[in-house]
């Protein structure tokens, strides 16, 4: 437990210090701090990540907060304790939810500049549409319905499509299933 909880660190001086027996040791207690409790070794991994973050955001974790889930947790996890203060600030307004793709764009403004309170409110903010995210149609769809258009003219036929149903059948704006 202790070579996981701090990686990087000897406990006995007289040990090998290079980067790859060092890895190699991290590597083997993961291994078996995994088989003593009955896990897979990536459980392990996740936890040492999670590890890293700030105390309110672990705590936000622990409590189940709707804003704030493992797998966003674990991207946040890599920021500095800064840029995890800043977040867990913003998170304090109970409008904002910490998505996946919140956190990568966030994790990624990171990358380019340093973090500020304005730009992760403006993440945090956006609409989560999805709506927005791009769709696969199967080939054999499109020709069955659309069999003389070219590639380059589909999605202006399918936006025309798309407007000719919705006037034609009043359905409502949002569809929770598609049959």
């Amino acid at each position: 437990m202790d070579s996981i909880k701090n990686p990087g660190k000897r406990s006995n001086p007289q040990t090998e210090t290079s980067v790859e027996s060092q890895q190699s040791s991290d590597s083997y207690a993961r291994g078996k701090t995994a088989l003593i409790y009955g896990v897979k070794e990536n459980i392990i991994e996740k936890y040492l990540q999670l590890n890293r973050l700030i105390e309110p955001l672990k705590n936000r974790l622990d409590r189940k907060d709707s804003s704030f889930g493992n797998i966003a947790a674990k991207h946040i996890s890599l920021l500095s304790e800064k840029a995890q203060t800043i977040i867990d600030s913003a998170l304090n307004n109970e409008r904002y939810k910490l998505t996946v793709d919140k956190a990568k764009k966030i994790r990624d403004l990171s990358k380019a500049s340093e973090l500020i309170a304005e730009s992760v409110e403006a993440i945090l903010q956006e609409e989560n549409n999805p709506a927005a995210k791009g769709y696969m149609v199967n080939s054999d769809i499109i020709s069955k319905y659309f069999p003389s258009v070219k590639a380059e003219q589909l999605e202006s036929e399918l936006i025309a499509a798309f407007q000719f149903y919705r006037e034609h059948n009043k359905v409502m704006p949002h569809i929770s299933h598609c049959h």
